[in-house]
């Protein structure tokens, strides 16, 4: 049997090189391969550029951490909550670990 991690690697190879983790309640698996997917369809040829760090849950809320050069993560998944989760009985939150860029040129 495989784990939720090697099912959404071998959908979405590029995602998860550096993934520390995944680790959500059972009940969440369907869950969180539908975000994978959604998020997929939303970003188009974008979401290979997508970068996974970890997917838990916390205080009853699944967490997503990831960074992409030119993804706004809130609205994607603000989004997707929307349509998809109207009777949610918990909140998605993604945290994007991009650093910020230093502006070129300027004295530190």
């Amino acid at each position: 049997m495989t784990t939720l991690r090697e099912r959404l690697a071998e959908r979405y190879p590029t995602w998860w090189g550096r993934c520390i983790g995944v680790e959500v309640p059972d009940g969440w698996e369907p869950l969180v391969e539908r975000l994978c997917a959604d998020i997929a369809a939303a970003l188009g040829p974008r979401a290979e550029q997508l970068r996974v760090r970890q997917v838990k849950e916390k205080l009853a809320e699944l967490v997503v951490y990831w960074d992409h050069p030119d993804l706004d993560a809130e609205y994607v998944l603000r989004r997707w909550i929307s349509f998809n989760n109207a009777d949610r009985m918990f909140e998605i939150v993604a945290v994007d670990v991009r650093t910020p860029k230093r502006p070129q040129g300027g004295d530190e």
